[in-house]
């Protein structure tokens, strides 16, 4: 691979020849090279009329001529038994995608109604085509993952057409570009019009949850909206799911005619676990210093099957029968297949999506070889234990607001129904609550600390200063205290031992300029400053289109970010989500904003509607608010 670059004209990204892997594997690598071209022509004979016209319909379907280049460049540097792992994988990703891609074409409603489309049922991509397993003679069609996810991997430069398509029309350019690309293709008219019916789900990603709906108007079919738990993997809400599944068996037998078949649906999971079984015995080569199985293939293969194929594909498990004897055969020989490795990474998420062969270029390159990607696991659950022969799930709660909320012994309220936590198990993210009718609530004891990592943009005005960047944000709830009804008494406290939580995030913030803090007494500057603050609360989420708890907004009258009076705004999501940014940029409204709903409040000193109750932030909270902002304003 030293010199490799010298096989490519140069500026192209062309090769002026196949990579030279010495005899043996060089040939090998031809002969898997033209079963691609036979995978390709027998994806055009299953419908030649009809493909044609589909190349002729999407601009997508061209951009699949360049899947021997995506190919060539997932083999770059390959040798023995990872480029034979590497190569069967492959195989069988593009039998089962040219397979799908030509039942979309030959379902289409554009080029004709015909039988076929109606045995096809549309899933939401994250939907699992397992859904579908008891329907024997349905046919579960993805339309995201060919139109959004695979045309990425394939030709890089055929996305910015649909991402401007989807920018042009307002929608949020600053999503996920996967999900973007697939809104371009439904907003230009370029999905294929299939199906008896539609399921969509409540997918984690709101991008995803947007394509939907613009999916489910281009079909003009019935969509069902199913409820998938997040915490599938916790028996407590098996009851739900089965009542979301039953659901979902209803409504595509109502559209299809068809009708569910249980003995086939368990035929069928029980090949997927299998499957499953497979890939973790895989994990136990791709431990040791001899696997066969690394960078981006293995992980686009477990894509596959996961969300492709689903125990409905009977090619996973005779390409994974072979790649297990070559994973035995590379380890019983102490084959070391990537000679180069300094490091051994796990990747959050996959191979990238716009440049698949990125961990080639960091084994290439860099010696880091990708073993496998992680994937990130919802909050905590909250169990009810009140009857225990009858355990329930009846919330999430996200991990960062754990400490505050579901510490032991605090009191959680549910449906106005008080419960108290008698376990927090935070590693494995469950909090076990038991009801109960106490005349107290409890409050936690927070510590937040805040550090700056990096400054991004700022600007002065009148001696005070507006600026965005990335901080830190230390949480740690030491104490809680038992605060009684009505008379707000503490009746109590007690210690809360869990660990401290760190997030990184983006903020902006506004520092008072010394004058205008000069002018008023420490106590009374501090009480005017969290009137701001709790303003700012009520009109950010407005204009920044968020709901309340994606923000979080901190005074502190000598900041250790600043050594000033210092208001901020930060991005209650790790890593933010850009609404900071968007603050930021519209610093100067939000304050006006702040302003106007103060000054419309006919409150005397102070209210839970403005400037918050006068118990909160003293008599001359609510004058020092207007003054604060009437300077910041002018």
């Amino acid at each position: 691979m030293a010199n490799d670059g010298k096989r490519f004209i140069k500026g192209s990204g062309i090769a002026k020849h196949r990579e030279w892997r010495g005899l043996k594997d060089t040939w090998y690598d031809y002969v898997e090279w033209v079963k691609v071209l036979g995978i390709m022509g027998g994806f055009v004979a299953k419908s030649p009329v009809r493909i044609a016209r589909g190349m002729l319909t999407y601009r997508w379907m061209g951009s699949y001529l360049a899947a021997l280049n995506m190919i060539d460049r997932c083999v770059e540097g390959l040798r023995g038994p990872a480029l034979r792992v590497a190569r069967l994988y492959l195989n069988t990703i593009m039998k089962g995608s040219t397979t799908s891609i030509a039942e979309m074409m030959m379902g289409d409603r554009r080029f004709g109604d015909n039988a076929f489309g109606r045995t096809q049922v549309v899933l939401e991509q994250t939907m699992c085509p397992e859904i579908l397993a008891g329907f024997q003679n349905l046919r579960p069609a993805q339309l995201e993952p060919f139109q959004g996810l695979l045309l990425c991997y394939m030709d890089q430069g055929a996305n910015p057409y649909y991402i401007d398509a989807m920018e042009s029309v307002g929608l949020p350019a600053d999503s996920c570009r996967l999900s973007n690309n697939a809104a371009g293709v439904a907003l230009l008219d370029e999905f294929p019009k299939i199906g008896a019916c539609c399921i969509s789900n409540n997918a984690p990603c709101d991008s995803s949850t947007m394509n939907s709906q613009l999916i489910e108007r281009h079909l003009d079919v019935d969509t069902l909206p199913a409820a998938i738990p997040m915490r599938w993997e916790d028996p407590h809400t098996r009851k739900y799911a089965c009542e979301s599944l039953r659901r979902i068996i209803d409504f595509v037998e109502r559209h299809t005619g068809e009708t569910y078949d249980w003995d086939a649906c368990r035929a069928v999971m029980e090949k997927h676990n299998d499957e499953v079984r497979n890939e973790q015995e895989k994990w136990g080569f791709m431990a040791t210093p001899y696997t066969a199985a690394a960078l981006a293939v293995p992980a686009l293969f477990h894509t596959f099957y996961y969300a492709f194929a689903g125990g409905r594909n009977p090619e996973v498990m005779k390409t994974e029968k072979k790649v297990m004897r070559i994973l035995e055969q590379a380890y019983a020989d102490k084959t070391n297949c990537f000679p180069k490795t300094r490091y051994r990474a796990l990747t959050w998420g996959g191979p990238p999506c716009y440049w698949l062969q990125f961990p080639n270029w960091l084994y290439n390159c860099w010696g880091i070889l990708m073993i496998a990607g992680m994937d990130l696991f919802s909050g905590n659950v909250i169990i009810d234990t009140t009857d225990p022969a009858n355990h329930r799930v009846i919330g999430e709660m996200d991990r960062y607001t754990v400490p505050m909320l579901l510490h032991e012994n605090a009191i959680y309220m549910h449906e106005a129904q008080q419960y108290q936590v008698e376990k927090l198990d935070f590693d494995a993210c469950k909090a076990f609550i038991r009801r109960v009718d106490v005349g107290y609530y409890t409050d936690a004891d927070l510590n937040v600390t805040l550090s700056l990592l990096d400054k991004e943009k700022e600007e002065e005005q009148d001696g005070g200063l507006t600026a965005l960047g990335e901080i830190r944000v230390s949480t740690l709830v030491t104490m809680f205290k038992k605060i009684k009804f009505d008379t707000h008494e503490t009746l109590g406290f007690g210690h809360v031992r869990l660990p401290e939580t760190e997030m990184h995030t983006t903020a902006m913030w506004w520092t008072l300029p010394d004058a205008l803090a000069a002018r008023f007494e420490s106590d009374t500057l501090k009480n005017g400053m969290m009137g701001l603050a709790n303003l700012l609360r009520i009109v950010a989420p407005l204009s920044l289109m968020c709901a309340p708890q994606d923000i979080a907004i901190v005074y502190q009258v000598k900041s250790p970010l600043t050594d000033k009076p210092t208001l901020l705004l930060y991005d209650n999501i790790p890593g933010g989500i850009g609404l900071a940014q968007k603050a930021y940029a519209m610093r100067k409204l939000l304050l006006e904003q702040a302003l106007q709903v103060v000054r419309d409040c006919a409150c005397r000193q102070g209210c839970p509607g403005c400037v918050g109750p006068v118990g909160e932030i003293g008599e001359d909270g609510k004058a020092t608010a207007i003054a604060l902002l009437e300077a910041l304003t002018e």
